[in-house]
Order: C-alpha cells, then structure tokens, then sequence
C-alpha cells in the first residue's frame, strides 16, 4: 500500500511540475495518423529560394529567431534561451522515404575492395605490422615536436626542458612499446570470399580495407590509427578546404549516397605545449560528412533529457538496445592523398512514400515546441533543493532524421525541425560534431515529438 501512494505522490509531483499542452499536437503512432498524412497526395513544387514560393516562405520561417522560454521540469527549473539561425534547405520537395541498412553483395564488396586497393593480389591484415607501423609514426611524430620546441620563441629555457621532458616521457612508452612488440612480417594470401558476411583483405604493405554486409566500409594505410581524432572546427582554411575536397571526390567515386564534408580538424594541430600551432611539414586531416538524401541533410541527434538519475527517480529506465543505426562517415588525408576511411552504417533509400509530403507551418511548429520543451526533461534534487538549468539554441534546422516504422527493421526518412544546442562543449569554435545535441526534435509532418536516440 506504500508503494502505491509512493507512486501516485511520485505522479502527482510530475504533474504539478510539468506543463500540460492546450492542444494535443502529439499524433498517437497507433491511431496510424502519421502513416494517413504520408499517404496524402503529394503538394506542389518548391520554388528556388530568391521566389516567394520557396520552401522557408511557404512554411513562414524567419531568418532567425529570438526567444526566452522558462518553466518547470522535473527536479527544478530549466530555461531555454533561442537565438538562432532557422535553416531550410532550398529543396523543390521534401519526400518522405523508407530508408535501411545498405546490405552489400558479394559483387559490391568486391568492387570496393578493387577501388580501394587495387586488383590484388590479398593477403590477410598483420595485426603485428600495423602495431609497428603506428608505434614507429608516434615516436616520430613525438620526435618532430621535441625538435620543434627547442627551436620555439615561446617559453624559457627552464619551461622547455620541462616541456621536453614530458614529450620524451610520453615518447618512450611507444618506444618501450615497439621493443617488446613481436613482428611476423609475413603476408599470408587471402583464403576468405568476397561471399562472406565480413571480409578483411590487405595489399602485400599491409593497406587493408573490411567491408561487412551491413555496417562497415573500412580502410587505413598500414599504421594509420582512425581513432586518433582531435576537436572539429568549421571548413575554413584553402588547405581544409581542398583536404574535404580530396575526400569528398574520393568517397563520390565509390558509393551513391552524396555525402558532404562538414567539419575538419588537423592532426598535427593537437601538438604545440607552448600554445604555438606548429607549421609541420606533414598535414593529416579527419574530414568529417554528413549523409544527403534530396538534397536533405540527415544529421544523426542526440535529444538530451538532463540527468539519469533524475530519469531514474521519475521512474523512467532508458533503453539502450533501441537506439538508431547512426550514418557516419570520415576520411583521412595526409599530404593530399587519402589514407583512411571509416563509413560507419551505410544506409540506402528502398522506396519513396511521398513525393512532396505536407508539412506544417513554422508557427505550428514553435506552438508546439513551447508546450512540449519542458516535458521529459529532469533535474536532480541536490540537499532538498531544485535543480537549475539554462540552455542555449543556436541553430533551428529542417533536417532529415531515421524514425522508426512498428515491427520493422526499417525506417522512416522523416523530416523533422531540430532545436540545435550550442556545440561548444562538442567542437572547438561551435561549429559542428557528428552528432547535434537537441533540447526538442519535431516531426515536420505531424508535429510529435521525437526522441532522437530512439526514432519516435
């Protein structure tokens, strides 16, 4: 019986906490309201965006927007402070597609690999030459900046004997590292089959490329380490901009999906203890896209909902297993010449629902987001006290995101409108991450509310 009227009290906190809509924008998936709007005959053209027929104009979207919303969330109180750039493609129509995992042949994988590395013939990776290869390239690397800093105008000489002496600190571990390493520098031939669910195949200098049915297209040349990513920024500079175009014209050759670079950070510029930005005479860059279907872009998201444990003590339990498939992709290039790729969950159109599905207006849109903004969202109690919590939209995006179709390994390309947070804490000068961090998504179509972790 106490846990009961724990429970209801839990209930009626919530309740008093949290706003309720005036108006059910919420369609209930059950109900197949969404699925009746998609099936809707298609609406006219979009014209380019200098006519007033455009997309932004027909759906009444500023230019940018100003807003100061505050109210009451579980745990405390959240302000969401909007000042922002509204973004709309300047398509001539928004489809509404079924979308899935790119499932290769063993035909396409075949054809990669060709692309990629040549003809052959293949040989097995050795695990034993990469671990070298990358030990070798980061007691150079160490090496070039411990010259480097001697020769700085910045810093005393005190400063640089200790700044030189944590690099060859950190330089010695790899070269502890590289004695007790064990090389087999034989190349076995590949005995696998372009049939095969996953296949790993390297050339004879042990530049290898995996490609597996559904969810990885990956190659480095021997010691190229894809995780070794520093902070993204914004495409600025002549030299990233022809890295991302070198990257770009690599991966257009290769797959059918338009993919288009949008950040870039430089490897060497993770170095410089001094605060001096060295002019290396190597330059290897990670060149970071987004998938474009329509001329759309599809941004994977992040809807964030405050603490866990505020979550937890709402009675809500988070569900991992249900996250969505995230479309990733990013290139390396070193010195003009692509050395890595890493294109994680390849996905393709299998047909279009709609052509040019209806959406509603923008002022529907920001109706719904000041109902809904302060629903699902939780603070923690800290010593009987409310919780407190601004944050900062700076970007309002019609976009493309995966949702989910009931009892399906398939999706929706549904557009949605994302109320973008400030990107400083993913990216150096707020540019972009991979994944935009949302305080609201809403679906473009029927005006629900969607998690973007989990695609309703």
């Amino acid at each position: 019986m106490k846990r009961i009227f724990a429970l209801l009290l839990c209930l009626a906190l919530l309740i008093a906490c949290v706003p309720t809509p005036e108006e059910d924008f919420v369609a209930n998936k059950a109900e197949g309201r969404l699925e009746g709007l998609i099936e809707e005959d298609a609406v006219e053209a979009y014209a380019p965006s200098s006519e007033s027929r455009s997309l932004k104009s027909r759906l009444g979207a500023p230019e940018t927007l100003q807003e100061e919303l505050t109210g009451k969330v579980w745990g405390g109180t959240m302000h969401v402070n909007i000042d922002a750039a509204v973004e709309v493609p300047d398509v001539g129509a928004v489809p509404v597609c079924t979308i899935g995992k790119k499932r290769f042949s063993a035909a396409e994988k075949e054809r990669l690999v060709k692309s990629v590395i040549g003809d052959g013939p293949y040989y097995d990776p050795n695990r034993s030459i990469s671990e070298r290869d990358d030990l070798n390239r980061m007691i150079e690397r160490y090496q070039l900046l411990i010259d480097e800093l001697w020769k700085s105008p910045n810093g005393t000489q005190e400063e640089k004997e200790r700044w030189v002496k944590d690099m060859e600190a950190e330089r010695n571990q790899f070269v502890r590292a590289l004695q007790k390493l064990e090389v087999d520098e034989t190349m076995h031939p590949w005995s696998g089959s372009f049939s095969d669910e996953s296949i790993s195949v390297a050339t004879v200098s042990n530049d290898d490329v995996h490609v597996h049915d559904t969810w990885l297209i990956s190659y480095a040349l021997s010691g190229v380490n894809l995780s070794d990513f520093n902070r993204q920024h914004a495409i600025r500079t002549d030299a990233e901009r022809q890295a991302a175009e070198t990257a770009r014209a690599y991966l257009a050759e290769r797959f059918d999906t338009v993919l288009v670079p949008m950040s870039i950070s430089r490897l060497e510029d993770l170095d410089g203890w001094d605060g001096r930005r060295y002019d290396q005479s190597v330059s290897t860059y990670y060149v970071e896209f987004l998938p474009q279907y329509n001329g759309i872009l599809c941004y994977p998201g992040i809807t964030e909902h405050g603490s866990d444990t505020g979550r937890q003590s709402a009675g809500y339990e988070t569900d991992y297993t249900m996250e969505l498939p995230s479309e990733r992709v990013f290139v390396v290039v070193r010195d003009g010449s692509v050395v890595g790729l890493d294109y994680d969950m390849p996905m393709e159109i299998l047909r279009t629902e709609n052509e040019n599905v209806t959406l509603l207006p923008f002022q529907k849109i920001m109706e719904i987001f000041r109902s809904h903004v302060f629903m699902n969202f939780y603070l923690d109690r800290i010593d009987g006290k409310d919780g407190e919590e601004t944050f900062h939209v700076t970007a309002v995006r019609l976009c493309y995101a995966l949702t989910r179709k009931a009892d399906s390994d398939e999706f929706y390309l549904m557009p949605v409108w994302d109320f973008a947070l400030d990107a400083r804490s993913y990216s150096e000068d707020g540019a972009w991450s991979y994944k935009t961090s949302c305080i609201l998504s809403i679906n473009a179509v029927d005006g629900s509310v969607v998690d973007r972790q989990v695609g309703y």
